[in-house]
């Protein structure tokens, strides 16, 4: 519990900066309770930056912080159903990590055409997200 209050500022009762490996290490429970104090636009402009800083990421790091994430929930002896759905549903986008990064050969004129970035994916910055100051 001194963890989770330890992240959030005194004075203004918004959350403290996380960078995004602290960030994907949560588990749904500390996310909500991250989440809580923040506005609608607050939360959408740090999802944006979420999203920016992993799209970032090389591929072996998402893997590593995904495989960790995994064995952090599954360590946790909660019997509860949504604890279980949110062990399936990490397990599952840990096996599409581990898919090859290769794409199969009917995609290939999918791979030769170069589609845009959308402008938020290079202007997305959150106050929040350390990597994005």
């Amino acid at each position: 519990m001194t963890e989770t209050t330890a992240r959030f500022n005194p004075e203004t009762g918004k959350p403290n900066p996380i960078s995004q490996r602290e960030f994907h290490l949560m588990d749904r429970k500390e996310k909500r309770t991250f989440f809580v104090s923040l506005s609608g636009d607050e939360k959408k402009m740090f999802q944006a930056a979420i999203m920016v800083a992993v799209e970032a990421l090389p591929l072996k790091v998402r893997r590593e912080q995904q495989q960790m994430l995994v064995a952090k929930l599954e360590k946790r002896n909660s019997a509860s159903m949504g604890d279980k759905v949110e062990i399936l549903l990490e397990k599952v986008r840990l096996k599409q990590l581990m898919l090859p990064e290769k794409k199969p050969i009917f995609f290939r004129k999918l791979r030769s055409r170069e589609f845009p970035w959308p402008k938020w994916m290079k202007e997305a910055k959150s106050p929040y997200l350390i990597s994005s100051l």
